[in-house]
């Protein structure tokens, strides 16, 4: 039985120029000979007894050459099949190591230099991260989102240097009083260049290339901070709360939680007042180092909340095993509502199971009258949406002028 576990990323990409393919394994910050021999024999496994090359390439990297023609259905059951060889642990001296595993399939023409392969191989795998087989093939308009990524990645690293990103606030109202009660911080980044930049353009680069801990850590000490001045300057209610979304790249980590306790004793903010939001289909692979931070995180004091509930993967068992104090809707059901009778008894159903379990209930992109009206009627408590306001600066902050406003309506992103 094994004393303890460690999960780790693995890349894996594979392309195929003309008639013979390259695969390459690429993982990172673990080693050890015993993981390198048996990851080895895996793949060597996997397509013996085709005539094939297996090479470390460097480091961590290792390359196959499958010598026969291979269709693009063939292409992806190989790339499943390399998955799946890695879905389950591998244990050496009672340690054990989960790898996470992409793949990437590029198809090329005859004559194409080695250089294209891996160019066209990594950008597949960049795609495959985040879809949901982790099986991706290259297509060339993925060409674009690449070049966007290279240029705007040292970009990014200059903004965390020069103090760029920062929160905005979106207020959280009591949909029955329509009293201001709180507000999430998004991050938003400031370029003296472009001006306010939104997070769907560089929350997603900043994840793929390990940043997000150092901007989203930023952003709640800022927050909290700014949190504890707008109290003391009458800014904020004196019952004001903060919510601040936490990635589950930043909970993973073991010194998650001494971080977040850290920022609270820099920052004077009352544990109490801060809600820390996760996105629901980011925890549907959630493991023992991630249950184990939220609960630990809850024992500070703090609020977990999990964001935008009803885009992943959700069950009965799931809500009732997962520690958290706080469902927030997502939009999509908010929009719904007037399209059909099935979504309002939906929702509902959501605000009644709260209701039961005392856990509390927010109803994000809330655009209209007639939307907080109806979730109000339904029994919803707190909304949240452009119909109060847009994310704001800290020195913008004006909570009486929220209350029914629609606010610019262009930019319906409640990240």
């Amino acid at each position: 039985m094994p004393t303890s576990w460690r999960e780790r990323d693995c890349e894996v990409w594979k392309s195929r120029p003309g008639p013979r393919h390259y695969c390459c394994l690429l993982w990172g910050h673990f080693h050890g000979d015993q993981i390198l021999k048996i990851v080895t024999a895996r793949l060597t496994s996997l397509f013996e007894p085709e005539p094939h090359v297996l090479a470390r390439i460097g480091g961590d990297e290792f390359a196959i050459y499958l010598q026969r023609p291979q269709s693009p259905e063939q292409s992806l059951l190989a790339a499943n099949r390399v998955v799946q060889q890695f879905a389950s642990p591998i244990c050496v001296e009672n340690e054990t190591t989960l790898l996470h595993v992409s793949v990437g399939v590029a198809t090329l023409s005859e004559g194409d230099a080695m250089s294209d392969w891996l160019q066209k191989g990594s950008i597949a795998l960049s795609h495959a991260k985040s879809h949901p087989t982790k099986i991706c093939h290259y297509q060339r308009d993925m060409d674009a989102v690449s070049r966007h990524k290279t240029t705007l990645l040292p970009q990014i690293k200059a903004a965390l240097e020069n103090h760029e990103f920062v929160p905005y606030y979106q207020p959280l109202v009591a949909l029955d009083t329509q009293e201001v009660i709180g507000a999430e911080a998004l991050a938003r980044w400031i370029s003296p260049e472009r001006g306010v930049i939104s997070p769907l353009e560089f929350i997603p680069i900043a994840e793929e290339y390990g940043l997000i801990n150092e901007i989203g850590f930023g952003i709640l000490e800022q927050a909290c901070a700014d949190t504890v001045r707008g109290i003391d300057e009458g800014k904020f209610a004196p019952h004001f709360h903060l919510h601040v979304n936490l990635s589950v790249q930043q909970l993973v980590q073991p010194g998650c939680v001494d971080a977040i306790k850290r920022i609270l004793e820099r920052t004077g903010l009352e544990p109490t007042r801060l809600t820390l939001e996760i996105t629901e289909s980011k925890l549907v692979d959630s493991d023992q180092q991630t249950t184990k931070n939220m609960r630990a995180i809850r024992h500070l004091g703090i609020g977990i909340a999990i964001d935008d509930f009803g885009t992943g993967y959700s069950s009965l068992a799931y809500l009732y095993t997962l520690p958290y104090d706080c469902l927030k809707i997502d939009r999509i059901f908010v929009d719904r509502m007037a399209l059909d009778d099935d979504t309002p008894s939906l929702v509902k159903t959501i605000i009644d199971l709260t209701s039961t379990l005392q856990h509390e209930l927010v109803a994000e992109g809330i655009e209209t009258q007639a939307q907080a009206d109806k979730l109000a009627c339904l029994g919803c408590p707190i909304g949240q949406g452009f119909l109060f306001s847009p994310p704001v600066a800290y020195d913008d902050w004006e909570a009486s002028a929220f209350v029914g406003l629609s606010g610019d309506l262009d930019e319906k992103s409640n990240v």
